[in-house]
């Protein structure tokens, strides 16, 4: 009895040490790990909503330099000083004709314009195209009207010549009433003159701003973008009833000043800004296009009154609701109480077990413990990547190398198949070659090192150094491999590779690798009676060049020279960096007749190059000596071969040089 109570204390004594401690920990790191989670996603949600609102900003002022920009290739068009200038009705209605068909196909290919009209200085139309619900048209003349008390016709007739006045947004207003179909429309004025420079009329252009509503999107779920004008009304609401409460006298007490008062006393006060109250969260940015020069010189864009309580700046704002940013800041991942019980409960019946394992067999625990720590310490801290397998070819283990080389978490991994991190097109045979090693016992990848391709979590492939053991438990094999990324290891003796056959300077080949190419050509000119050419070049008067301006400028002149010549040559061609200024060009089935043509074709280009060294032009030219291998010498060798080009470059240097020479064999 007393044995049995002495078991059962140490056993309980042991749960509390282990199990309150744990409790008390989770506890803390859950409660932290919410709050750091929430804190990022929050700045996440911020970051966002500001870049969003930046964005459609700069797209609605893009939007606005487009419309500029149409206005004014429609003033100047070369007719309407005609039409302005006309002398009599003949002339009027021809103008009016041929000025109206081109105003039909501007408004046929721009949708973003209802409406473009010219008008006389006494404001009368003298032409108006419009769109209509079927297509566009030019209005009949008996249907033109006079617009000389329209606020944008009087600005541009006794405004600043050459300006464009824009009226505020408003809906579409005939005869002081809104049409029974809301059309959002900005107004666009510019005066005209007629051919001896006075001002003779105004153009006008009518821009539905439901295409620059279309920039303000809602795509994001989880925001609101609105439009609101600088009296706290709603130009854009997500609610199209709640817009417009200031020209329209049945929503009059619809706005975003009445609805979120807080918030707007916060947004009259800043030009951007983004916080946090109890209504949600508001980002904005305040906009006033009508007042951005867009135009350069001493043109200029001004913003014209058109209408009662007329707003010139607009707050382009991105609104979250409460709820929406609870569910979007809060962690998603956190365990839930429920779950948090079942955990605990859980976690303290297995460290009864645990406990009552630890006090009936101490030592063999220990042992275990201590192996285990070895083992996994081992195992996870190794730089290379450790992956096992069983005969499936399922993974059973893979440590934290592996999991960071191949872009996978651990969960992600173990219990999938080996063929995940198995490029095409080997995938479909990796369960084959398990099963033959299975069954004969003999793999070539089993205890040796090969270097093979691995394929990353994001489909990106890359080189490994993979070594596999093989071992049998309990009549089941265990694969372990273990993973090197060579990808670093390759690069540089791909690098080093190149650097031992290029030329450090020009870039181009290097001497051994012309001299290893000239022997490989000439083996097979001479194997299959191919044309084989040889032309060796030097620049001439090199030296002066380094004595005048110093080797940085020589250094200079060479490169230029290497790029120049790699223009004029096939991309066949083998050239190479001989020696100081001297180059050559290995030209496989190349005849005497081409090659002459490809070196005077250089010489030319050459003579024509120019090079900038300290405020001086450097001009050089190029001797060049051919020497071409035909039938007719098959019993040369490839030494001779050099030679005869070499002494055709002699030839052309001691004849005058900027030249060349042919080498013809005795």
């Amino acid at each position: 009895m007393g044995m049995c109570s002495a078991k059962t204390l140490s056993i309980l004594k042991y749960t509390a040490v282990v199990f309150l401690p744990i409790v008390i920990v989770v506890g803390m790191a859950s409660v932290y790990n919410d709050r750091l989670v929430m804190a990022s996603n929050l700045k996440i949600l911020q970051d966002r909503e500001t870049n969003q609102i930046a964005m459609q900003k700069d797209a609605i002022q893009n939007a606005f330099k487009n419309i500029i920009s149409d206005l004014e290739v429609v003033s100047l068009h070369s007719d309407l000083e005609q039409l302005l200038s006309h002398e009599s009705e003949a002339e009027l209605a021809k103008h009016q004709q041929d000025l109206g068909g081109e105003f039909l196909a501007f408004i046929h290919h721009k949708d973003a314009y209802n409406q473009l009209s010219i008008l006389n200085q006494y404001g009368m139309e003298i032409i108006r195209v419009e769109k209509t619900a079927e297509s566009e048209q030019l209005v009949s003349t008996d249907k033109l009207q006079n617009k000389v008390d329209r606020s944008y016709f009087v600005a541009a007739i006794h405004g600043v010549p050459e300006s464009i006045y824009i009226s505020p947004i408003s809906l579409n207003i005939e005869q002081q009433q809104v049409g029974e179909i809301y059309k959002p429309v900005i107004q666009l004025s510019m005066s005209l003159a007629n051919e001896k420079g006075d001002v003779a009329g105004v153009l006008v252009l009518d821009y539905l701003a439901e295409h620059l509503f279309a920039v303000i999107n809602n795509d994001n779920a989880s925001s609101v973008t609105q439009l609101i004008d600088s009296n706290g009304f709603w130009i854009k609401a997500e609610d199209s009833n709640d817009e417009w409460g200031d020209i329209l006298d049945e929503r009059e007490n619809r706005a975003f000043k009445f609805d979120y008062s807080a918030a707007w006393e916060t947004i009259a006060q800043s030009e951007r800004g983004q916080f946090i109250n109890e209504k949600g969260m508001f980002t904005f940015a305040k906009i006033n296009p009508f007042e951005m020069h867009y135009r350069q010189g001493h043109s200029k864009v001004s913003y014209v009154a058109t209408l009662a309580k007329p707003s010139n700046t607009w707050v382009l704002l991105s609104y979250i609701s409460p709820d929406i940013l609870k569910q979007e800041v809060e962690n998603k991942d956190s365990i839930t109480a429920v779950n948090q019980v079942i955990f605990i409960f859980i976690l303290f019946i297995l460290v009864l077990i645990i406990a009552r394992k630890r006090i009936e067999h101490i030592e063999d625990l220990s042992l275990i413990k201590q192996t285990d720590i070895r083992l996994h310490a081992v195992v996870d801290t190794a730089l290379d990547g450790i992956i096992t397998i069983d005969e499936k070819g399922i993974i059973s283990s893979s440590n934290p190398a592996a999991c960071k080389m191949f872009a996978y978490e651990e969960y992600e991994m173990v219990g999938d198949n080996i063929r995940m991190i198995v490029p095409s097109p080997h995938k479909k045979p990796h369960d084959d070659y398990i099963n033959r090693y299975l069954e004969t016992r003999h793999a070539r990848i089993v205890n040796n090192t090969r270097e093979v391709d691995a394929e990353r979590k994001d489909g990106s492939i890359f080189p490994i150094e993979l070594c596999v053991g093989a071992k049998e438990f309990d009549g089941s094999w265990l694969f372990t491999g273990i993973i090197r990324d060579i990808t670093e290891r390759k690069a540089l003796t791909e690098k080093l590779e190149k650097m031992a056959i290029s030329d450090a300077l020009t870039g181009i080949y290097n001497r051994g690798y012309f001299t290893r190419q000239l022997n490989e050509e000439f083996l097979r000119s001479k194997r299959y009676q191919l044309n084989l050419s040889l032309m060796m070049l030097d620049l001439d008067h090199f030296k002066d060049v380094n004595d005048q301006y110093g080797h940085p400028a020589g250094d200079a002149v060479l490169i230029a020279f290497a790029n120049q010549i790699q223009k004029s040559i096939r991309n066949i061609d083998v050239l190479a960096r001989y020696g100081g200024e001297e180059f050559a060009i290995i030209m496989p089935e190349t005849d005497s007749d081409g090659a002459q043509i490809i070196a005077e074709r250089i010489r030319n280009d050459v003579e024509a190059m120019e090079v900038n060294i300290v405020n001086h032009v450097v001009k050089r030219t190029v001797s060049i000596g051919i020497a071409c291998f035909t039938n007719d010498s098959i019993d040369e060798s490839a030494d001779a071969f050099l030679i005869r080009a070499d002494d055709a470059l002699y030839k052309a240097k001691h004849s005058g040089r900027n030249r060349v020479v042919l080498c013809e064999r005795d």
